[in-house]
């Protein structure tokens, strides 16, 4: 004998809020190695999943390299990605380090 299901359907859970990464912001983040070296980078556009970002000389926001399309991920209510990508010891840069 099967349990009485209602078909009633449950609201859906509400969105965790997410501090995202914004056009034309330079967010920083220090070398793991030497912590006095710092690296910038520019979002130049984006999309729900990626960001383009262009490596800076300084907070300034003065871009030089071509620009990286990377994938962006969320967790504890920030976004965050590997700029120059994933491996051991690689830079991360979350949305809550803005510079400007």
């Amino acid at each position: 004998m099967q349990a009485h299901i209602e078909d009633t359907p449950s609201a859906p859970a509400p969105a965790p809020s997410v501090d995202a990464f914004e056009v034309g912001v330079v967010y920083a983040c220090r070398s793991i190695f030497y912590s006095e070296c710092i690296f910038h980078w520019k979002v130049t556009a984006r999309t729900e999943k990626t960001i383009t970002l262009v490596e800076c000389i300084d907070a300034s926001g003065d871009a030089y390299g071509t620009p990286k399309r990377k994938g962006v991920k969320a967790r504890d209510g920030e976004e965050y990605c590997f700029p120059s990508g994933r491996y051991s010891m690689a830079p991360m840069i979350t949305s809550a380090n803005k510079v400007s």
